[in-house]
């Protein structure tokens, strides 16, 4: 009974305003994480060696990784990168791209006070945070919408 005298005084826009807040919380708390990752690596040097695999995610979606060796200050660290996206379809391909990703020289970028922290790959989280600034702009929308909707 007491549940039902709640949800009569729930209005539409303050259901609307919490789904949306509640989204902006999980948005905003990954895109800080992705860029406190993408800030650690301060420092890059050059991979010193690189050893290639494909890491089986689904039967139809391949992701490459890398191990690697780097030295800092003349002392060798070892790093492991599982790369994001793109994934490949089938073994064949990845093994293809790997062929072509050896080719090149590969930077690693690493946290200049723990060296151990190191990836090859150092992409700014930008679909995060604009994730994070919409679902804050929705919210916020709602919210101006109840003072606009309250003054009337």
């Amino acid at each position: 009974m007491a549940l039902k005298k709640i949800f009569l005084h729930i209005s539409g826009w303050q259901v609307l305003f919490w789904v949306a807040t509640i989204f902006s919380i999980g948005f905003c708390s990954q895109a800080v994480w992705q860029l406190y990752q993408f800030g650690q690596l301060d420092r890059s040097t050059k991979a010193h060696t690189i050893e290639w695999s494909v890491e089986e995610l689904s039967p139809s979606a391949f992701a490459l990784g890398a191990q690697y060796t780097f030295f800092v200050d003349g002392k060798a660290i070892d790093g492991e990168t599982r790369f994001r996206k793109p994934y490949y379809l089938n073994q064949f391909a990845a093994q293809k791209e790997i062929q072509e990703r050896k080719k090149r020289s590969w930077p690693v970028f690493y946290n200049k006070k723990r060296p151990a922290v190191s990836s090859l790959e150092k992409v700014f989280p930008l679909k995060s945070c604009l994730y994070a600034i919409m679902t804050v702009g929705i919210s916020l929308y709602f919210l101006i919408l109840k003072k606009i909707s309250a003054s009337n």
